[in-house]
């Protein structure tokens, strides 16, 4: 069973618009359940928005993606997840050197 954090966390990522504007104004706790939610379904551009305005030092898939077949995760990760996670990370030390300019 899912909980109800996560549960609102799929309702916030289904709308890219949405989620990336309300981004600068929720709490860092809730960006773990959102890379969740959004990981899960695909939503490639709020999980771009996520990882580029990441609140912590880390970003560990280790401690962000649960087990396999737990609470109803497919046994892979979607690919285009994965490569929207990854192409955030090779833009966001860019944007940074640029907006520090």
């Amino acid at each position: 069973m899912q909980s109800l954090l996560f549960l609102c966390a799929v309702q916030v990522t289904r709308h890219h618009t949405l989620a990336c504007w309300a981004l600068a104004s929720l709490p860092r706790e809730l960006y773990p359940a959102l890379f969740q939610a959004a990981f899960m379904y695909g939503r490639t551009l709020v999980l771009q928005a996520l990882v580029q305005t990441w609140p912590y030092p880390c970003l560990s898939f280790r401690q962000l993606l649960p087990k396999p077949k737990q609470l109803g995760w497919p046994e892979r990760p979607r690919k285009e997840s994965v490569q929207a996670v990854i192409l955030a990370l090779l833009a966001a030390p860019r944007s940074r050197e640029s907006s520090s300019r």
